[in-house]
């Protein structure tokens, strides 16, 4: 008895999915690529609606002996639109970006200028002396400058009596 093997085929169903799939992962990596947030979705299952919904600005976090500075690109985003909060020693800088606010009626072949809100929150050292925060806005870029106390209590050892 002789076994036969017939070389592997794939049908055309085979290929097609594997075309979307590709298409997919490439539309999720320039959503992230953008800022987008690939699991929300505005009005649909558009990338480009996804990626439109929210965004997360690029963020520098810069520590020295004196001070924490944290900057945001906000690149069209009025300073009316931002927040910077402070509870628990955890800092959070919120703020919505509006790209235009008019529907387009023709069609969008390329739409990379960030829309919806945005949120970033980063725990704060002990050391940070949250009473005296300073945020300011420039040119597209919030600075927020955490200064830190001068004395901080060090770990000690207590005796057992």
């Amino acid at each position: 008895m002789a076994l036969i093997f017939e070389p592997l085929t794939f049908d055309r169903s085979f290929y097609s999915m594997r075309r979307e799939l590709d298409r997919m992962l490439r539309d999720l990596y320039e959503a992230a690529s953008r800022g987008g947030a690939a699991g929300d979705a505005a009005d649909g299952d558009d990338p480009v609606d996804q990626a439109a919904a929210s965004f997360s600005p690029r963020m520098d976090v810069v520590e020295t002996e004196s001070e924490i500075v944290i900057k945001l690109d906000t690149p069209g985003v009025p300073k009316e639109n931002i927040t910077v909060e402070v509870h628990d020693r955890v800092l959070t800088i919120a703020g919505e970006a509006n790209v235009d606010g008019e529907k387009v009626d023709g069609t969008v072949h390329v739409r990379e200028r960030y829309a919806g809100k945005f949120e970033r929150q980063m725990a704060l050292p002990p050391a940070a002396d949250t009473d005296a925060i300073k945020a300011a806005s420039v040119d597209g870029v919030l600075t927020v400058t955490v200064p830190k106390k001068a004395e901080v209590a060090e770990k000690r050892q207590i005796a057992v009596e």
